[in-house]
């Protein structure tokens, strides 16, 4: 309590870089993620499977991975040739 009182007077805590607009700012990235992925949730799951971060890893749908720009195959095997 003594913390938010501190921070909603627009006072940092000692020893603290952390001031009531970098809280606030953090708070409002929150509110936008929280909202945004609730209501989105389906654009959400589209990019992160278009960036082939919910694919299986053993390679069977590779073929989904769609980024601007940049052939698919292309992609897939600069990948390959990371591991």
């Amino acid at each position: 309590m003594e913390k938010e009182r501190i921070l909603s007077g627009g006072g940092q805590l000692l020893g603290s870089m952390v001031g009531r607009p970098r809280v606030l700012c953090t708070w409002a990235v929150s509110e936008v993620c929280q909202r945004f992925t609730t209501n989105s949730s389906q654009v959400v799951e589209r990019a992160f499977t278009n960036l082939g971060l919910l694919l299986p890893i053993d390679g069977s749908r590779d073929s989904e991975i769609s980024l601007r720009g940049l052939p698919t195959s292309l992609f897939v095997e600069g990948v390959k040739g990371l591991a």
